[in-house]
Order: C-alpha cells, then sequence, then structure tokens
C-alpha cells in the first residue's frame, strides 16, 4: 500500500512540475528592440553610497523597430525588459568590487524612472561580464514612441573599485502583440 501511495505522489508531483514548467516558458509575440552604449566607472568610488550612471538620449526608435518586423504599431500591448548584459571592454577588469546593480529606465534626466533590470548580490568573482535580470514593468509609455529615453545605472559597491571599468551595455525590450 505504501508503495502506491509514494507512486501515486510522484506521479501527482510530476504532473504539477510539468504544468507550472509550461506556463513558466510562454513564448512571447512581437519583436525585440535592442540598444547598445558604452559609459565609464571610475576607480576610487566610495562603497558607503550608491552611484548613479546616467546614459541620455537613447532613440527609441519603436516605429522604426516595429517596420522592420512589418507590425502595426497599435497592435503593441506592452513592452517588456528582455534582457541586459554589462562587459567589461577589457578582459582583466571585472566586476569583483560590486555588490548589486538596478537599472532605471525613465523619459527625462528629471525623473526616477522605472526599474527594469537589476543583479542582486552576490556577483561571481573574477567575471569581466554579468547577465542582469529583466524586471516585468510594462514600459510602453516611456518607449513606446520615437521619443528619446534615459538608463540610469545603479551601482552599490562592496570596496572602493580600485581601477577604471569601462563597460559595454547592451540591452533590449520585447514590444508584445497579441
Amino acid at each position: 500500500m505504501t508503495r502506491n501511495i509514494q507512486k501515486l505522489f510522484f506521479i501527482t508531483a510530476t504532473i504539477i512540475i510539468v504544468l507550472l514548467s509550461a506556463s513558466c516558458t510562454k513564448d512571447i509575440v512581437g519583436f525585440e528592440m535592442t540598444y547598445k552604449r558604452n559609459f565609464v566607472v571610475k576607480g576610487g568610488l566610495s562603497p558607503s553610497q550608491g552611484h548613479y550612471f546616467v546614459m541620455s538620449d537613447f532613440p527609441a526608435n519603436f516605429s522604426g523597430f516595429a517596420k522592420a518586423k512589418n507590425t502595426d504599431i497599435a497592435q503593441v500591448k506592452e513592452i517588456l525588459p528582455r534582457f541586459m548584459r554589462l562587459t567589461s571592454k577589457f578582459a582583466d577588469a571585472n566586476f569583483d568590487a560590486v555588490r548589486s546593480i538596478e537599472v532605471r529606465v525613465s523619459k527625462s534626466n528629471f525623473d526616477q524612472g522605472t526599474e527594469v533590470f537589476y543583479y542582486p548580490a552576490p556577483v561571481p568573482v573574477g567575471r569581466n561580464f554579468l547577465d542582469i535580470s529583466a524586471g516585468l514593468a510594462n514600459i510602453k509609455d516611456i518607449v513606446g514612441n520615437d521619443d528619446n529615453f534615459n538608463i540610469i545605472v545603479r551601482i552599490d559597491f562592496l570596496y572602493s573599485p580600485q581601477q577604471e571599468l569601462e563597460l559595454i551595455t547592451e540591452f533590449g525590450f520585447t514590444a508584445v502583440t497579441p
């Protein structure tokens, strides 16, 4: 009898796991909007406070991305963060001094923006790139037009970075259509 209960439990658990993973891997229909820019983190910054790096005036080019994928912009229901990677331009520079990273997108330099990407602690030692986790915010009101937008990167340090980091920032959003 105990063996039958174990089999029933195993089968039930397997079905639940399959159903949950199937719902999490839903393919998003739409098109990608990708961007790239470099910025510099100076050496010697204090670990006692967060440091902000603003990259201004990214052209959203929303209608250009939509046109390239033969999509009517009126069909776009939401725009979601998809991916972000920070890479040190030089292989010997790494992210060892980094405690956490938060990335926001904003319409202007005067608002705090909406969080779109984050990297919680701990940062792996010795890496010269970080894949930053995407948030769930719908940012259609910020990048769903042909205006410019800003990226605000907040970095908290474990200790003062000894060398300057020149970072290559690559990120993308997905414009979701029905």
